[in-house]
């Protein structure tokens, strides 16, 4: 997994939140997702149980779509969660930091961050 972006988180900064983009979520069984989004759902949930006691961290679960690769799909993505959470997030560079699975995503991140 990469941490991507020039931000660094400093040792006085506290994470708040830890948002999950869920991606290829209306995708199960498919060649871009063979498990559905309800079985990662609660793998996320199991893993960030253990965030929420240990470090007092928020974590939200924002399921995106399946969209097709393209050079806006980081924008695309941004967009997704701005708009699940009701314009209660909108990610920077500034107030995020990325950490990205996928290496072919984590191009177009770096791109853009």
């Amino acid at each position: 997994m990469d941490l991507l972006g020039a931000r660094r988180l400093h040792k006085e900064e506290k994470i708040e939140e830890i948002i999950f983009a869920v991606t290829s979520a209306n995708q199960a069984n498919s060649r871009y997702n063979p498990v559905p989004f309800w079985a990662r759902v609660i793998a996320i949930d199991r893993f960030a149980r253990t965030l929420k006691e240990r470090f007092d961290i928020s974590c939200r679960i924002v399921g995106i779509p399946h969209y097709p690769p393209s050079e806006h799909y980081v924008e695309v993505l941004l967009k997704e969660i701005r708009e699940n959470t009701y314009d209660r997030l909108s990610l920077t560079p500034e107030n995020s930091l990325v950490l990205c699975s996928t290496p072919a995503l984590s191009t177009h991140i770096l791109q853009k961050v």
